[in-house]
């Protein structure tokens, strides 16, 4: 899908996620950009981590000068609110060249709760990118479309990245080994213990775990009921 950006306001909040965006600079009188229009909005359909959008040169005269547009068709490639690269031209085989170093393919699953995912492509935490971390319960999920994870790196902050910001590393399934840092989350029999931590210090019947709590107490429960949150 692309989207038309219509005044600068707009385009400093497009081009500041960490996100890539590409943006067709046009004209409605251009014809080498009425040629490769169709081509741009064709190859947006097929994106999955790259974000499309267009500026009209004369409808948005501000964000065209500041972006120091001097031909048309430009494309330029921006993220975390800055300028990567450009072209001019309407040769479909650079866009499409363009498009493929920017852009990479979403995940075939959606992360879920407990997964444990490796952060990528951050621009505003660089520091994240490689780190692996747990995903976090549905409700504390925010309403825009990202996911809320907990960071192996910092067990005490979580963050609410995007989908594409993340690659699903391992079976959220799988049974804590003594010595993991856990969170309790699922529960029915006891709702009371959710979200408590402990470590699992050993391995109990029927494929349960044994985990003691912070609060002194041990339970028995299945890895489903179990997040992880450091392994030791």
């Amino acid at each position: 899908m692309v989207r038309w950006i219509t005044d600068k306001a707009s385009f400093d909040a497009a081009v500041a996620g960490d996100t890539p965006i590409i943006i067709d600079f046009t004209a409605s009188w251009c014809g080498p950009c009425k040629m490769i229009g169709p081509v741009f909005e064709a190859m947006s359909t097929t994106a999955g981590g790259l974000e499309f959008a267009k500026v009209d040169v004369d409808a948005n005269k501000e964000t065209s000068a500041a972006c120091g547009i001097r031909a048309m068709p430009t494309f330029q490639v921006w993220k975390g609110g800055v300028k990567q690269e450009e072209f001019s031209s309407a040769d479909r085989d650079a866009l499409g060249a363009l498009i493929s170093k920017w852009d990479f393919p979403k995940s075939a699953t959606q992360p879920s709760p407990k997964d444990l995912v490796t952060m990528q492509g951050l621009v505003s935490k660089p520091e994240l990118n490689g780190v692996e971390a747990v995903v976090q319960p549905r409700e504390t999920w925010p309403a825009n479309g990202r996911i809320t994870i907990l960071p192996k790196a910092d067990a005490a902050a979580t963050l609410a990245i995007k989908p594409d910001n993340m690659t699903i590393a391992t079976n959220p399934d799988a049974s804590p080994a003594p010595g993991n840092h856990v969170i309790v989350d699922g529960l029915k029999s006891k709702p009371d213990l959710n979200q408590k931590r402990g470590v699992v210090t050993a391995e109990g019947e029927n494929g349960r775990v044994v985990v003691q709590l912070a609060t002194s107490v041990s339970i028995a429960a299945k890895p489903s009921n179990l997040v992880v949150i450091r392994q030791e």
